[in-house]
């Protein structure tokens, strides 16, 4: 709030500067105008006509001046806003992402992590994650789990929001990176069971739609890099 009133303050005083110039620039103009228009324009009718012309085209040209800065400042004011809203924006999903309730679903994934590297030691990643995936399912049948459930349905529901956002074009790529590092393809690829559970249940293959989107382009654009 305080950072709105401030750039709303900047505005007023950019446009009352802006006034004050283009007053004290016509005022003498005018004035010299005035003096002299008979030795400019020759005899007094046909110098008061002039005169009067003169001062139209001086003051049209003034307003389009005026009009180009105060369109200038106004779209410094814009981008300053939007980076403001999105910088505030971010903010918030970093917030939410290091929330109670996401925090216990990152726990419970990284309990689950530490439970494969027991089974089979030594595996690559593609193992850990397959079974991380098989047991982030069985949770989610399991009545007896169903709080743990909860915390991890609350975490792919997230992941679906950020993604519809970035997809939209509202929030970078690289802005999700920075928050959250590599975990979007880690978790796509953990949930993916449950997904397909969920769209095979309902019949309704846009369930998290949004985060498979954007995961293929993430993907999409490390392969070419990586092949460059």
């Amino acid at each position: 709030m305080k950072s709105e009133k401030l750039i709303s303050m900047k505005w007023w005083v950019y446009i009352i500067i802006l006034i004050l110039i283009v007053i004290f620039l016509i005022i003498p103009i005018l004035e010299l105008l005035k003096i002299k228009r008979y030795y400019l324009f020759g005899s007094e009718d046909h110098g008061i006509s002039n005169f009067y012309s003169a001062c139209l085209i001086l003051l049209t040209f003034s307003l389009v001046i005026v009009t180009g800065l105060l369109a200038r400042v106004a779209w410094i004011q814009l981008a300053g806003i939007k980076n403001m809203a999105q910088a505030d924006f971010l903010i918030r999903i970093d917030d939410r992402y290091g929330s109670e309730p996401i925090l216990k679903a990152r726990h419970i994934i990284q309990r689950l992590y530490r439970e494969s590297n027991n089974l089979y030691p030594g595996a690559p990643e593609s193992v850990h994650r397959s079974h991380i995936a098989i047991r982030v399912n069985e949770i989610s049948e399991n009545i007896n789990t169903s709080e743990e459930y909860t915390y991890l349905l609350n975490l792919l529901d997230f992941l679906e929001t950020i993604s519809y956002f970035a997809n939209k074009g509202d929030i970078s790529e690289s802005d999700i990176k920075n928050l959250m590092g590599p975990s979007m393809g880690f978790f796509f690829i953990i949930f993916t069971p449950r997904i397909e559970a969920r769209r095979r249940k309902y019949s309704n293959e846009n369930y998290y739609c949004e985060l498979e989107k954007l995961v293929i382009k993430m993907n999409k654009k490390k392969n070419f890099q990586d092949n460059m």
